[in-house]
C-alpha cells in the first residue's frame, strides 16, 4: 500500500510537471517561442462563432434579459446578479456572479449548464472560446498573488491552474492557446494543459489592468491609450490627446460594469501607413472620424446623438456599430454612414451589456453611402449641446472642426474660443471655450506639419524673373486649407510687399478673409490705410474693396481687433482724400453696423444656467 501511495504520488508529481501547472509563472523569466505561431485562431471555432445565435445580453439589476437584436424578441431572462463581466463561446454564455461563483447557460435559451466556485479570492477578467474558460484572479494557493485557472466549458470543473507571483491583467483565448498579460511580459498557455509555449517581453510595463485582444490573426495588449503589437518586435503604439481610452480602464478586481465603460474609443489597431478609422462613444454621443497618421483627428464620417439616455456599451460588429442604450433599447447604425438601421425600445434599466453579433449578420446591412453635408450641422449641434457630460465629445467635435479644410467651418471654433456661442458661465462652457482658443492658436485644416512648411516655404520665397506667377498664388490659396499663425504673418507680408502683383493681392486679401483671424486685423488695416486715396489701385484691383469687406465682417466681433477694425473704417471714412466709390461703400457697411439690436432676427439659445438671446445672423455667419 506504501509502495502504491509514493508510486501514485510519484507519477502526479510528473504528470504536474509535465503540464507546466505545478511551477510559477515568474516575471523574470528569458522570452523564448513564436506566440503568433501558437495563438492562430481556430477555424472551427472562429466558424462556430459566425453561425451561432445573435444575441444582445443586458446586465439589468438583480436579472440578467437576453435579446435577439434581429428578430427584436427576448429570448431568456434570468435572475442572478451579475458582479463582473460577463463573456460567452459558441454555445454558452458565462456569467459570474455574486458569491464568487460563475454560471453557465446555453446562449441560445438560457437552460443552465453548471454553477462553479471560482479559484481565488477575487476575480480579475474572463475569457472563453472553445471548451475552456480561462479566469485570472487575485489570490490563489499557497499564498500565491494571482492566479490564471482554466475551467472546462461544459461543467465547470478546473483542468489546470497555474500561479503567478505578480497581478495579471485581463486575457484573451484563440485556438488552443490563452494569452496572459503580466507587467511588462504577454505568455502564451496550452489551452488544454496550462503549459507555457511563448512568452515575449514588453517595451515598458502596462499596468495591472493589461488587457489582451484578438483582432482577425492580430494580437494586441494594451492599457488606456498605449498599446503593443505581439509578435512584431513588440512595437509600441500610443494615441496621445485621446478623448477616451482605446483599451478600457484595467481593474486588478472585476467588480462588474461601471460608468467609464460609458466613454470609450474603438480604434482599428492595424498599422495604417495613411491613418486609421476610429469611433468615440460618449454618453450621448457616438463620432465615427478618420485619425491621420500621427493618431490625431483629421476628419469627421458621421456624428450620431440621442435625444435621451446615455450609452452603456458600444460594440463593432462588421459593418454595424451597435450600441446598448442605459434603458436597455439597442440601438444599431451603419458603420460606414451612422445611418440608424434598427433600433429596439428598451424594457428596463441596464448597467451594461454583452453584444454577440457575427461579422457575417452584420455585413449584410452594410451602408456605405457618403455622410453628406450633415456632418457639420451634427458637430454644431453637439458643440453646443449644454450637457456637462457631453464635454469629451464636444473636444473632440470642435477639434474636427478646426481640421476641417474650409475657413468657415473653422469659424465656429474662433466664435467658440471668444464666447460668441456657449458663452454661458459654467464649467462645462468655460472649458471648452478654453480647449477651443487652444486650438485657434495652432496648426488648422488637414495638413500635417510638412504640408504647412511647404506652404511657408512658398510664401517667403522672393519671385524671380521667368518663375511661374501660378507657384505662388497656389500657395497662397493652400493657406487657407492648413497652417497655423505663422502662415499669417507670411500673407501680411505679401500683401504690405510694392512688389506683389494684383492677381496675387486678391487671393491674399482673400485668404486673410477667410482665415478670419484677429491676427488678421492689423496688415489689412495697413493695407486700407495705404493706399484708400490711391485711385489707380482701386481701378485696378478687388483686393481693396475686398479689404474694406474684410474689415467691416470683422469690426462686428468681439473684442479688441473688432474695435480696431471699426475705428481704421471710420478714420478712412472721415479723410477727404479717400476714393469716392470706397467710401460710399465703407459708410454704407458700418451705417448697417449702427442698425439698433432689435431690428436683428433672434432666435432663443438655452444653456443649462440660463437662456440667453442669440442673433440668427451671428448663428448662420459661424455655423
Amino acid at each position: 500500500m506504501a509502495r502504491a501511495a509514493v508510486t501514485a504520488a510519484l507519477v502526479l508529481g510528473a504528470s504536474l510537471l509535465a503540464t507546466g501547472c505545478a511551477r510559477v509563472l515568474a516575471h523574470d523569466a528569458p522570452a523564448h517561442g513564436n506566440l503568433l505561431a501558437h495563438a492562430a485562431d481556430g477555424s472551427r471555432a472562429g466558424a462556430a462563432r459566425e453561425l451561432a445565435t445573435q444575441v444582445v445580453v443586458l446586465v439589468e439589476h438583480g436579472s440578467v434579459r437576453a435579446i435577439d437584436p434581429v428578430h427584436a424578441r427576448t429570448l431568456w431572462t434570468l435572475p442572478v446578479d451579475v458582479t463582473g463581466h460577463p463573456v460567452a463561446n459558441a454555445t454558452t454564455v458565462f456569467l459570474p456572479i455574486a458569491g464568487h461563483r460563475l454560471v453557465a447557460v446555453d446562449r441560445a435559451t438560457g437552460a443552465p449548464r453548471f454553477s462553479a466556485e471560482l479559484p481565488g479570492e477575487a476575480l480579475t477578467a474572463l475569457a472563453a472560446d472553445g471548451g475552456a474558460v480561462i479566469a485570472t484572479v487575485v489570490g490563489g494557493r499557497r499564498g500565491a498573488t494571482a492566479e490564471v485557472v482554466a475551467l472546462s466549458s461544459y461543467d465547470g470543473h478546473v483542468r489546470w491552474r497555474r500561479a503567478a507571483d505578480r497581478l495579471l491583467g485581463a486575457p484573451a483565448v484563440a485556438g488552443t492557446v490563452a494569452v496572459v498579460p503580466m507587467g511588462d511580459e504577454v505568455v502564451a498557455l496550452r489551452l488544454a494543459t496550462g503549459r507555457e509555449l511563448a512568452r515575449e517581453h514588453l517595451p515598458s510595463a502596462l499596468g495591472a489592468g493589461a488587457r489582451v485582444l484578438h483582432r482577425g490573426h492580430a494580437w494586441f495588449v494594451g492599457g488606456g491609450n498605449r498599446w503593443v503589437e505581439l509578435g512584431q518586435g513588440g512595437r509600441s503604439h500610443a494615441l496621445e490627446g485621446a478623448a477616451a481610452p482605446v483599451f478600457p480602464a484595467g481593474r486588478v478586481i472585476d467588480d462588474g460594469h461601471g460608468d467609464d465603460e460609458r466613454l470609450r474609443l474603438f480604434l482599428d489597431l492595424g498599422e495604417r501607413a495613411l491613418g486609421r478609422d476610429a469611433i468615440l462613444l460618449s454618453r450621448r454621443a457616438v463620432v465615427a472620424m478618420r485619425l491621420s497618421a500621427d493618431g490625431r483627428p483629421q476628419r469627421t464620417r458621421w456624428v450620431h446623438r440621442e435625444d435621451k439616455g446615455e450609452f452603456v456599451a458600444m460594440e463593432v460588429a462588421g459593418e454595424r456599430v451597435v450600441l446598448v442604450r442605459e434603458d436597455g433599447a439597442i440601438v444599431q447604425l451603419s458603420r460606414g454612414s451612422g445611418r440608424e438601421l434598427d433600433r429596439i425600445a428598451g424594457a428596463g434599466a441596464v448597467r451594461g451589456a454583452l453584444v454577440l453579433v457575427s461579422d457575417r449578420v452584420a455585413q449584410g446591412h452594410a451602408d456605405d453611402a457618403p455622410p453628406g453635408d450633415d456632418v457639420i450641422a451634427g458637430l454644431h449641434a453637439l458643440v453646443q449641446d449644454p450637457d456637462p457630460r457631453l464635454l469629451p465629445a464636444q473636444r473632440l467635435a470642435a477639434e474636427l472642426l478646426w481640421r476641417d479644410d474650409e475657413a468657415h467651418v473653422r469659424a465656429a471654433v474662433l466664435a467658440l474660443s471668444s464666447g460668441q456661442i456657449r458663452g454661458e458661465q459654467t464649467r462645462a462652457a468655460e472649458a471648452l471655450r478654453d480647449h477651443a482658443a487652444v486650438l485657434a492658436r495652432g496648426r488648422w485644416g488637414a495638413g500635417s506639419e510638412a504640408d504647412v512648411a511647404a506652404v511657408l516655404t512658398a510664401l517667403r520665397e522672393r519671385p524671380r524673373f521667368g518663375d511661374d506667377a501660378t507657384s505662388r498664388v497656389r500657395a497662397i490659396r493652400d493657406a487657407a486649407s492648413s497652417g497655423r499663425r505663422e502662415v499669417i504673418d507670411a500673407l501680411a507680408v505679401l500683401l504690405l510687399d510694392p512688389g506683389t502683383s494684383a492677381a496675387e493681392l486678391v487671393e491674399v486679401v482673400e485668404t486673410l478673409a477667410q482665415l478670419r483671424d484677429p491676427a488678421a486685423v492689423d496688415p489689412l488695416v495697413t493695407f486700407v490705410r495705404r493706399y484708400h486715396a490711391d485711385q489707380a489701385v482701386a481701378y485696378e484691383s478687388t483686393a481693396l474693396r475686398q479689404a474694406t469687406a474684410a474689415l467691416l465682417s470683422m469690426s462686428g466681433d468681439d473684442g479688441a481687433h473688432a474695435e480696431l477694425a471699426a475705428d481704421a473704417l471710420r478714420e478712412v471714412v472721415a479723410d477727404p482724400l479717400c476714393e469716392p466709390a470706397l467710401r460710399a461703400f465703407i459708410h454704407a457697411g458700418l451705417d448697417d453696423r449702427r442698425r439698433p439690436a432689435h431690428a436683428a432676427t433672434r432666435e432663443t439659445s438655452c444653456t443649462q444656467a440660463n437662456c440667453t438671446d442669440v442673433p440668427t445672423p451671428l448663428l448662420s455667419a459661424h455655423l
